[in-house]
């Protein structure tokens, strides 16, 4: 794991970006459910995205929102699940 940029430590969204290798890179947004829950979002649509749609998301993102964290995650196996449901 590796914490790309750092936003604000209280009220800072978090992007996650799943990097699998020569599968693409799936791209979850933060995000709540309708119960206040955390949840994740894809990004990008259901499939992976390759690198450069993925970097033009995070840019896109942090242009938008200052405070967002983005933390990548090597997972060539495509066995890490994130922590809440994706929507």
């Amino acid at each position: 794991m590796i914490v790309r940029r750092r936003g604000d430590p209280d009220a800072g969204a978090v992007v996650l970006l799943i990097d699998r290798g020569s599968s693409g890179i799936v791209v979850l947004s933060q995000t709540r459910d309708d119960l206040g829950r955390l949840a994740w979002m894809r990004a990008l649509g259901a499939d992976a995205a390759d690198a450069a749609k993925a970097e033009e998301f995070v840019a896109r993102t942090v242009k938008r929102d200052p405070d967002v964290w983005v933390i990548e995650i090597e997972d060539y196996r495509g066995e890490y699940a994130p922590d809440a449901p994706i929507l």
